[in-house]
């Protein structure tokens, strides 16, 4: 109830208005004010548990002030405001004149009216436009007019709205599912948008709220709703349905009760979790292009350089692992191999592709040479190792960001919590109550921030996810030292790719001997530089200039059933967040 002056407010909807908005806020709204609207006003909000007042008072004064006269003018013009989406948009600027002079507002060429979202306020001193909250619509120039008996003066500005929501998209649908009776029925979907989604869910269209039949969850971007044993009287459509302030989204399927479950084909069209991305390289250096995929059934992939379409040889390997990693490996690099790549991927549901350059740079490369010997025996160290020019070069290249090469990457970056595990974890040393489990570490958005694990687990097939161990941290193990001399071997790198998603390929992988020619990852070109400067030694026990380190990520899992299966999965977590699970891996025991 609202009162003024102890009186009951009666709304108009034109002098004074009412408006209640869903988040609760409700707003008393006098167009025009007059003396007689002066005074205390009050508003009570009652419900079966008590009553709550708020009270206040205005003051309504006239236009005329014991000053001499003077045509209106903006002390300071309105300035230009830039504000995210679903943020106020505030205007204003301070003023003189006397008399008080009237106030028009314009957003480009029409006349701005107070409504539930619009606040156009004036203290004799001041004009202010409040719009709350922002829609991308209300981008525009806005315009406040200034007039009294003496002239008029107006001031412009524009405001821009940034796009910060997003609709509602489903990344993972449920499809028709069959259950046995007295069994529980699953209805697992992802779901992604900003501000997070409401998640609804509808039984042939009705709201499903908790109870001891249904049971929903939350997690991140999944929801669930869970059938408790299952009837024939649960048969029948089910709907999630996603909103938020952008707009919605659903997804259906049907459930069916029978006494027997007749085999169907999952459906899940083909799609990238990681793209490829620009590669750069020098001559006779390896090129890789490496992407992950998902979809069901496995999809096929085909590679491509502009419209040709690539097969396997001496030079050219294409690679294919279980977890949906695929690698387009192409050595020793010559101008010819420059281009757009293109990798497509298809199953009998859809298809996906993605494409990357390849930046080849043949001018000449600087050497150095090392001799020595040990017992009468001579030995060779050569590297080649492209000039300080040469390295500038492929820096100064424009590169397409990281984050175009990962679905929803922009969703980590905004937040700032990490990108989820591409991959699923390891599974090692099983017996039968204990195993130990391993991943590959978590790449870093933009500056490295610590991160640490958490290790879930569940029972196979239907059992619920759990934490079983959190905390992890990544332990650093120092640079491989490389010692030269009679009978020993130099243990160097081959790498040829600066890609984050291969940086494992930095780990020292291959025994090469003296009198080897060898190419070297950026990282231990730098190395050698520093190492020409001192004169190159035939013993190195301190590895100087970068350092490259090996990261492992491993922890042990005891107390198992025997002759269970389980599931496990790893999440990231920093400061700002956690990830999404990676992958899961199961047991075969």
């Amino acid at each position: 109830m609202r009162t003024h002056n102890g009186k009951e407010i009666v709304p108009d909807g034109k002098h004074i208005k009412v408006i209640e908005q869903p988040d609760g806020t409700t707003c008393l709204i006098i167009d025009k004010v007059k003396p007689e609207d002066a005074g205390d006003y009050e508003v009570t909000a009652t419900n079966d548990k008590g009553a709550i007042s708020s009270k206040g008072h205005l003051d309504v004064t006239g236009k005329g002030r014991d000053a001499p006269e003077e045509k209106p003018n903006f002390i300071h013009d309105l300035r230009d405001v830039t504000v995210n989406e679903g943020t106020p948009l505030l205007l204003g600027a301070p003023f003189l004149g006397n008399p008080i002079p009237d106030v028009t507002w314009t957003k480009d060429g029409e006349i701005i009216t107070p409504s539930d979202r619009v606040l156009l306020t004036c203290d004799g001193k001041k004009v202010g436009l409040e719009i709350k909250p922002a829609r991308l619509s209300d981008g525009g120039v806005y315009t406040c007019k200034l007039k009294n008996p003496l002239g008029e003066a107006e001031s412009s500005a524009k405001a821009s709205i940034r796009k910060v929501y997003q609709a509602p998209s489903f990344t993972q649908k449920f499809t028709d599912l069959q259950q046995l009776p007295t069994h529980d029925a699953k209805f697992l979907a992802r779901v992604t948008g900003v501000p997070q989604p409401d998640i609804t869910w509808y039984f042939n269209d009705k709201p499903i709220k908790e109870s001891g039949t249904h049971h929903l969850k939350r997690d991140g971007d999944v929801c669930c709703l869970y059938v408790k044993d299952c009837k024939p009287s649960d048969a029948g459509r089910y709907k999630c349905k996603a909103t938020n302030l952008d707009g919605e989204a659903s997804c259906e399927a049907n459930l069916e009760v029978v006494d027997k479950i007749e085999n169907t084909q999952k459906v899940e069209p083909p799609e990238f979790l990681k793209r490829i991305g620009d590669c750069e390289v020098y001559k006779s250096m390896t090129a890789k292009f490496t992407a992950c995929a998902s979809g069901y059934p496995e999809p096929e992939f085909e590679w491509y350089r502009g419209d040709e379409k690539l097969y396997p040889s001496d030079r050219i390997r294409m690679e294919k692992e279980g977890s949906g990693l695929l690698r387009l490996s192409i050595a020793n690099v010559d101008p010819s191999d420059v281009g757009r790549y293109r990798l497509r991927i298809f199953n009998p549901h859809g298809e996906a592709s993605c494409e990357a350059d390849l930046n080849y740079d043949c001018e000449s490369l600087s050497t150095f040479k090392a001799n020595g010997s040990a017992a009468g025996t001579n030995y060779f160290f050569k590297a080649n190792l492209p000039t300080p020019a040469r390295l500038r070069a492929l820096d100064s290249r424009p590169k397409r960001p990281i984050g175009d090469q990962y679905t929803e990457y922009d969703k980590f970056r905004k937040s700032g919590a990490p990108l989820p595990l591409a991959d699923k974890p390891i599974i090692s040393r099983m017996t039968d109550r204990r195993l130990t489990l391993s991943w590959k570490p978590s790449i870093p958005i933009g500056s490295r921030v610590p991160v640490t694990y958490r290790v879930e687990m569940s029972e196979q097939p239907d059992g619920e996810w759990f934490t079983a161990r959190t905390g992890y941290k990544p332990i650093s193990v120092p640079p491989y030292q490389a010692t030269l001399g009679e009978k020993s071997l130099a243990r160097i790198p081959q790498v040829q790719h600066r890609c984050p998603m291969c940086f494992l390929d930095y780990f020292p992988s291959s025994y090469c001997s003296p009198n080897y020619d060898l190419t070297f990852c950026k990282a231990w070109q730098q190395l050698a530089k520093a190492m020409i400067t001192r004169a190159l030694v035939l013993s190195m026990t301190k590895v100087e200039g970068p350092k490259l380190r090996i990261r492992s990520c491993a922890c042990d899992i005891s107390n198992l059933e025997p002759f269970r299966d389980y599931k496990f999965r790893i999440r990231v977590e920093n400061k700002y967040g956690i990830s999404d699970p990676s992958p899961f891996a199961i047991t075969l025991r």
